[in-house]
């Protein structure tokens, strides 16, 4: 009876296992990173968009990944939807919370009317702020940036949440645009979109 009974255990150990491994597995692999199939954001889960690598002049920066609760192919269509949403970004170096901030700071410049900057500049202020208190930021290491409905923005680095008081869906849609709009890349574009796959 008792080897009956482990047997039993040990299977449903191993059924748990396989389960537990099916629901990490990851969609694709870019640059060494695993991109998972779903993330959980405000108890909603949330299906994998599309997935690239970001790069500045001729370096490759980082891996970006787009969590929504359905599957778009437009920007417009991305910030209609619903729920909550979420980039999942891990660096593909290290970078000192400076330069974190002064990257940041160009893509929103870049990609905004001067109305819509001076507009957000206390939020732009309080984003640059946060990046610029950290020491570094380590290859591998994620950063994940939530909009979550009647939240805001929330950023999470390190595992720890840094952010309060941004729900302002106009700085959501700023920065989805460095790598979703239509100026931006062609290639990382497509892919976040899912139009193409790596």
């Amino acid at each position: 009876m008792r080897q009956s009974i482990s047997a039993l255990v040990l299977m449903l150990s191993m059924v748990s296992f396989a389960g537990l491994a099916h629901a990490q597995r990851a969609a694709m692999t870019l640059e060494g990173v695993d991109i998972a199939e779903s993330q959980v954001v405000g108890g909603t889960k949330l299906m994998l968009n599309g997935a690239a690598i970001q790069k500045r002049a001729f370096f490759k920066t980082n891996t970006v990944a787009i969590y929504l609760p359905e599957k778009r192919d437009t920007l417009e269509s991305i910030l209609k939807q619903t729920g909550p949403q979420r980039l999942y970004i891990t660096a593909l170096r290290d970078f000192s919370g400076t330069m974190a901030a002064r990257m940041f700071l160009s893509d929103f410049k870049n990609f905004s009317s001067d109305a819509e900057f001076n507009k957000m500049s206390k939020e732009v202020d309080l984003i640059m702020g946060i990046y610029a208190g950290i020491d570094q930021i380590n290859k591998g290491e994620t950063i994940l940036v939530d909009w979550i409905p009647d939240t805001g923005m929330v950023v999470t680095i390190k595992g720890k949440v840094l952010t309060t008081g941004l729900n302002n869906p106009m700085l959501w849609d700023i920065s989805l645009r460095p790598i979703i709009s239509e100026q931006a890349s062609n290639e990382m574009r497509a892919r976040l979109l899912g139009l193409n796959t790596p």
